[in-house]
């Protein structure tokens, strides 16, 4: 899913090179070098300068506890720190280049992994709602079934807080193109307006459920501290519940058509026989 992803928005594209598929390529890839001692020293001096640049950011602190002892807290936390000097400075950006939009990774499985990734909208814009509804009746009213029945496991995968990227995927998957064509036919049929306000409803429960399910003091202590940090606040919050109330059949079709029927990208892990399955147009990687 981040390589399909990593076509459309920088979010998932660090993470493809830092931990998903081109990440474990560069990992290998290290480990090679590193039998020269002249590489060891190299990465060393990086892995130095890397650590100074962090220190030096700007730092915000965080201590969850109990009110009675909130001050003393306070006061520990302000002496360990306070000989602590952060600096104004940029972290490391990451040059990450995009990659290509069919992209196949071949390695030793006897099953696909699947994945399709369309470019849709940040959390903040009024259709995030609509989206995210719709992922909930693809998956829970065409692509399991669908997917399962032919002997594989997965759907699509839509967070109220996205990284503005709309997912299909498979998992232990025995087929390959014909994965790709259900996730295509998932769209068609919901925009030959074969879904009633039943399955709209259903979807808005589940999303609901999420969004007022109560966490630890300590969990919503720490979710509080990192929504406000990128200002979401609880009006937000409010919001986003108010526009996934408010989805209807209408918006269903509206963004399923505009977000879903245009340009993807994809990729797929998969065996060297599944490989050989594949059209011309996907790019081959090993690991």
């Amino acid at each position: 899913m981040s390589a399909a992803a990593a076509c459309f928005r920088r979010v998932p594209r660090i993470r493809y090179q830092l931990s998903g598929l081109a990440g474990i390529a560069s990992l290998k890839a290290l480990d090679e070098r590193l039998d020269d001692a002249a590489e060891l020293d190299a990465l060393a001096d990086r892995l130095s300068r890397l650590t100074h640049t962090i220190i030096a950011a700007p730092t915000e602190l965080l201590a969850v506890t109990d009110p009675i002892v909130a001050k003393d807290v306070a006061a520990i936390v302000g002496a360990l720190w306070k000989n602590f000097e952060a600096h104004s400075t940029s972290l490391v950006d990451p040059r990450v280049d995009k990659p290509p939009r069919e992209q196949a990774w071949i390695t030793s499985t006897q099953v696909n992994f699947c994945a399709e990734a369309h470019p849709t909208v940040p959390e903040d814009h009024p259709d995030n709602a609509a989206l995210s509804v719709l992922a909930g009746i693809l998956r829970n009213a065409y692509l399991h079934g669908q997917l399962r029945k032919r002997g594989a496991y997965g759907a699509v995968r839509r967070t109220i807080v996205p990284t503005e990227v709309f997912r299909f995927y498979s998992y232990r998957d025995p087929n390959l193109m014909r994965t790709f064509e259900i996730f295509e036919e998932s769209v068609d049929w919901i925009l030959r307006g074969d879904i009633d306000f039943d399955l709209v409803e259903e979807s808005i429960l589940g999303l609901i459920a999420g969004v007022d399910a109560p966490s630890s003091p300590a969990g919503e202590a720490r979710q509080a501290f990192q929504n406000a940090l990128f200002g979401r606040g609880p009006e937000s919050r409010r919001q986003i519940r108010q526009r996934i109330l408010a989805v209807g059949v209408d918006d269903i079709e509206r963004v399923a058509g505009e977000y879903l029927n245009s340009g993807c990208a994809r990729a797929l892990i998969t065996s060297d026989d599944g490989a050989a399955e594949l059209p011309g147009t996907f790019v081959t990687h090993r690991i």
